[in-house]
């Protein structure tokens, strides 16, 4: 019979028991720090930000944090001023035309290792769309590769055009999904 790894450990904060357990603690969170509508961050507001993924990373165990609304500034924000060791960022954001990309993924390099990394786009109308980030990490001691997708998509509060999108957007990451999981099974 089974016995439950955390048995015993009574007391243990969440990174204590991701630790002592092995496992990995993924998280995300639409900052709000750099949204679509332009409009800029003041340096209370950032400072906030970085104490709660710092409290998420150190405190709550996090590994992968995705981060939705951010700037490269805000990535290299978290990166350099918060003083959490071992951490490096994906920055997946890009302003490419009239599209405008705004996730990226902080990551405990220790924990996790970035191999590559793919952004993944549809054409909706007249228009190319960004469907979601993919980094590909390994583990240490392991050549298993684990994706992990970034999505941001426009509110369902929006127009009849922003919902028109997202059921786009969800099939294009379904059929990215399912062409990721075939790939890894015939490099078994």
């Amino acid at each position: 019979m089974p016995t439950d790894p955390t048995e015993g450990l009574t007391g243990a904060s969440p990174a204590e028991l991701a630790r002592l357990t092995n496992r990995l603690g993924f998280a995300w969170w639409n900052t709000g720090l750099t949204p679509p509508i332009d409009g800029a961050v003041n340096a209370d507001t950032r400072e906030l930000a970085g104490q709660v993924v710092r409290s998420l990373v150190q405190d709550c165990g996090i590994d992968c944090l995705g981060l939705g609304e951010v700037s490269t500034d805000d990535l290299t924000y978290f990166r350099d001023q918060c003083t959490i060791p071992n951490l490096d960022i994906y920055d997946g954001t890009d302003e490419s035309g009239r599209a405008r990309f705004d996730t990226g993924l902080l990551y405990n390099k220790l924990r996790l290792s970035a191999v590559d990394h793919f952004t993944h786009f549809s054409g909706y109308g007249t228009r190319t769309l960004k469907v979601a980030n993919r980094v590909t990490f390994t583990l240490p001691n392991s050549t298993t590769p684990l994706h992990v997708f970034i999505s941001h998509w426009p509110s369902r509060l929006q127009s009849d055009q922003g919902q028109a999108f997202r059921a786009d957007a969800s099939i294009q990451l379904r059929i990215a999904l399912e062409s990721i999981s075939v790939a890894d099974q015939n490099c078994r």
